[in-house]
């Protein structure tokens, strides 16, 4: 399987550096993820604040249910944006997070039928 201690040594040293990669692009995905939900969470209490207020200062039944459904719609609208944000990170994040981790098993593979002979 390896022809030196050299070669093991390298071997190792490029299944670590490829393991570190990973844990960086993880880390970077959960520090993307946690300052889209600050941002989410800032914005759904100022509409919520906003909202409240709306209807506290609403003289008649008709317009305090239509600040109401606006403020349905827009919760929602805001739900859904967040949603397919957060799909889109956690999908870039596990791209980048097995990129290197593929490219060390696909050298373990070769090495182990001896295609490439590290």
């Amino acid at each position: 399987m390896f022809k030196s201690v050299e070669d093991f040594q390298k071997f190792s040293k490029e299944q670590m550096e490829a393991a570190t990669q990973s844990a960086t692009a993880l880390g970077n995905g959960v520090q993307q993820l946690f300052a889209e939900t600050t941002e989410l969470s800032k914005k759904s209490i100022e509409t919520g604040t906003d909202a409240f207020q709306s209807l506290m200062a609403s003289r008649s039944m008709d317009r305090a249910i239509q600040v109401q459904m606006e403020f349905a719609r827009t919760a929602y609208d805001s739900m859904m944006a967040g949603s397919h944000k957060f799909n889109g990170i956690l999908s870039v994040t596990a791209q980048e997070m097995f990129k290197p981790i593929e490219g060390a098993f696909h050298k373990i593979k070769n090495t182990a039928t001896g295609a490439t002979g590290v």
